[in-house]
């Protein structure tokens, strides 16, 4: 085990006539196709109705056949005669013809629209008391899905009025079961099925930290290990303890990996990572000796201990910038988040003191939580510490949509992020606090009765603003919506909303469970990983351990916190489910190690060395 793994873990026209008075003089004879001359009023479309008519210099003999019963009314303008009788035989298709002008429906004024069109009415459209069935939506929705047509009256002034009762396509959602877009398919029901998944390793002891997946849907996994990893393209050479980056495709095919770190302790864990709005990849961990992230070697400071690091690739994993952020004695990064507009987020705890380029955060005690804001470029916008004499430890960070910061840990003693103290009363508290763009608090909380919690899964903000916190506790611990105890660990999970009150919570397992990372999809479906032991029920099937080992869970709930789907991965010794990422489609991809062997889904796979990572990616 690496000596630094987690230390204080316990979203018609109508065509317009010709003008008065236009003369079209003599034109050529041309044929009407009647499977064109349908129009749409009002989203509906309908049987056409011709009116013949004149205009100065034309003649029309109102003599028409048509596959469609027609109406014409005959009309008569100074200097034009016309025939008022028209004779329709609907036995004869495809045409309509007239003695002296036929015209083809691609010229003629009439406008064809789809009945996804809403349509501009003209007086004198339909006939007052009317009614008829309309739809706005896309071409051949209606009826799939949530999607359903309306009704529309005519008015008084002879013009349709607006389409009532419709349902037209909307954003897919998992706030409740459906088929919001209309496409057939509802993304909340899915089993969760395996679509692949990889395991990477040699002789030393290797896991993967992080993952995410970008808008293409690849997958891109942070690892860590003490000698060579092959991701299955050939060993990666690493002389010591080093960080790696691996993507994938969304089939599952490498597309590349790369490592970086020298002869001493290089990048952790633990690691925060995230990407960027344009699809670039940013990590930040610590780091001892000497770091080349690809621009040159990274130095650290002459103190025996650890400064923090971030770095910035492209999407084929060059590097685009990387700085370091020097301690006063030691630092780690616990989580990264980046915020809407492409700023950096960092939480972790910090003692003595660190610079992140504006005045140095100096501790007040054994350990401190700091948060800090830098810009798409490492450059510092505002960096904070919290805390007092006992120990604080930010453990999760995340960004809302206006670039609000979301921040969670535990702490001893007192915790005051800038809206009041907060202060424990248990053996370990959680805080959870809101930053406004400025770093100036907007409210605090904290959590715990009795005995010892911590938001070991971080927390993660959905499209809605909705703030989920994952974490465990041993004793006694109320969110909001009554107590949830356990004598051992107890995996919990409790979702509040964007002003810090009260949503849902649950408990996430049986004892000895702990979640490691809680994220969102693009449903704002609330995915969790992390560790159980004897049983573990999220609401589906028993989950079981193998000879009560340490087992992964994995889990899949809607966002209101039902169960959607639950998995075990299982095996004969220790494996750990260590990070989780949800794609725009429902796609869920874990990362984490494992131990001898582990099933991931399709059959046993064992490990090379002492610990192998793995990645695996399950559907909606």
């Amino acid at each position: 085990m690496p000596q630094l793994r987690y230390a204080l873990f316990p979203a018609l026209l109508a065509a317009c006539p010709g003008e008065p008075g236009a003369s079209t003089g003599d034109t050529d004879t041309a044929t009407v196709d009647s499977t064109q001359t349908d129009s749409t009023v009002g989203g509906m479309t309908q049987a056409p109705t011709t009116t013949g008519t004149e205009t100065e210099g034309s003649t029309t003999n109102g003599d028409l056949t048509t596959d469609n019963p027609t109406t014409t009314q005959g009309t008569t303008t100074e200097g034009v005669s016309t025939d008022s009788t028209a004779t329709t035989d609907s036995s004869t298709t495809d045409s309509t013809t007239t003695d002296s002008t036929t015209t083809d429906a691609s010229t003629t004024d009439s406008t064809t629209t789809d009945a996804s069109t809403t349509d501009t009415a003209m007086p004198g459209e339909c006939m007052p008391g009317e009614s008829q069935v309309c739809y706005s939506g896309t071409k051949g929705t209606a009826g799939v899905g949530k999607c359903k047509a309306g009704e529309q009256q005519c008015g008084p002034e002879g013009i349709w009025g607006p389409c009532e009762g419709e349902v037209v396509p909307a954003l897919e959602t998992c706030d409740e079961n459906g088929d919001e877009d209309c496409d057939g398919a509802d993304p909340c029901l899915g089993d969760g099925a395996q679509q692949w998944a990889v395991t990477f390793g040699d002789t030393g002891y290797d896991e993967g930290e992080r993952v995410a997946i970008d808008a293409a849907g690849n997958v891109v996994v942070l690892a860590w290990g003490d000698g060579p990893i092959d991701f299955g393209d050939g060993p990666l050479d690493n002389p010591g303890k080093s960080a790696y980056l691996a993507k994938w495709s969304p089939a599952g095919e490498l597309l590349w990996a790369k490592h970086f770190g020298d002869l001493d302790y290089e990048g952790g864990p633990p690691y925060g990572m995230a990407l960027t709005p344009e699809g670039g990849i940013v990590v930040a961990g610590h780091f001892r000796g000497l770091i080349d992230f690809g621009g040159g070697k990274t130095v650290q400071n002459l103190t025996p201990n650890y400064d923090l690091f971030a770095v910035k690739f492209n999407d084929d994993g060059v590097h685009v910038w990387s700085k370091p952020f020097h301690s006063q004695q030691s630092a780690l990064v616990m989580d990264l988040a980046v915020a809407p507009n492409g700023d950096l987020l960092l939480t972790g705890e910090f003692n003595t003191g660190i610079d992140f380029g504006g005045a140095t955060l100096t501790s007040a005690g054994l350990s401190d939580v700091f948060v800090a804001r830098l810009t798409g470029t490492g450059g510092h916008v505002w960096s904070r510490g919290f805390g007092d004499a006992s120990g604080q430890q930010g453990l999760g960070i995340a960004a809302d949509s206006a670039g609000n910061t979301y921040a969670t840990g535990f702490f001893n003693g007192t915790l005051d992020p800038g809206s009041g103290p907060l202060v424990c009363v248990s053996d370990q508290d959680i805080f959870l606090f809101k930053l406004d763009p400025a770093g100036d608090a907007l409210w605090g909380e904290r959590f715990g009765e009795v005995g010892v919690q911590g938001p070991y899964g971080g927390l993660a903000v959905d499209s809605k603003g909705r703030v989920t916190v994952a974490g465990s506790t041993n004793g006694v611990i109320d969110f909001g919506g009554g107590a949830l105890e356990g004598p051992l660990l107890l995996g919990v999970l409790a979702q509040f909303d964007g002003d810090g009150a009260h949503l849902w919570s649950r408990p996430l397992c049986e004892e000895g469970s702990v979640p490691r990372r809680v994220a969102t999809d693009g449903l704002d479906n609330v995915l969790v990983t992390g560790t159980f032991q004897y049983g573990c029920d999220l609401g589906g099937d028993l989950l079981g351990s193998d000879d009560n080992a340490y087992d992964v869970f994995v889990g899949k709930f809607t966002p209101k916190g039902q169960h959607g789907w639950s998995k075990g991965l299982t095996g004969g010794s220790t494996q750990t489910g260590a990070g989780i990422a949800g794609s725009a489609t429902g796609s869920v991809a874990v990362t984490g190690d494992f131990y001898g062997e582990i099933d991931l889904g399709a059959g046993v796979v064992t490990s090379q060395g002492e610990a192998d990572g793995f990645v695996v990616v399950f559907g909606p």
